[in-house]
This record gives C-alpha cells, structure tokens and sequence, in this order.
C-alpha cells in the first residue's frame, strides 16, 4: 500500500543550510516525515544567491542523500521564497 501512496518533498534554501524533507499522508491524515537532511550551504550570502554553480551543487547532493536515506526518488518538490528583495506584482 505505501509504494502506491504519493510522496512529497520539501526543500529548504538557507544561508546557513540547504535542508530538505520527504514524507506523505498516512491513513489518519497526518503528514509522516519518513528522512530529512540537512547540508552547510554554499554560494549564499545574506538571503541571496552569490554563486548560483555552489548553490546547485550543494542542492543536488542534499536531494541525493535523502534519497540514499528514504530508498525513494525524489518526482518533484515545493520551497518556499522568502527574503525583502521578494516582490509580487499584480
């Protein structure tokens, strides 16, 4: 029954750590958080990319140990933009 449930992944980009989370629904419809991983970022400065090349390294190896770590690929994922340079326009 797990393998036909879906899965979700989160990824978190910080200054500090790049971070991420996989888990899915249970039954009771609680969300069930089956790995997470957490790595020192790079190629951010304050909030901001500085080196877009450091940043996408160190996402990638973050991806590909949770997926060591869960036994699952990682479909797709959802992040969060945050930040005062951020500007949504109507």
């Amino acid at each position: 029954m797990i393998d036909t449930m879906e899965y979700i992944t989160a990824l978190d980009l910080g200054t500090s750590q790049v971070s991420a989370a996989m888990g899915r629904l249970n039954e009771r419809n609680e969300l069930e958080i089956i790995g997470a991983i957490g790595l020192p970022s790079a190629g951010m400065r304050k909030g901001s990319i500085v080196n877009i090349e450091e940043v996408t390294t160190v996402i990638s190896q973050v991806l590909s140990k949770l997926e060591n770590q869960t036994g699952r690929k990682v479909q797709g994922l959802v992040s969060g933009i945050g930040g005062q340079q951020v500007k949504l326009a109507f």
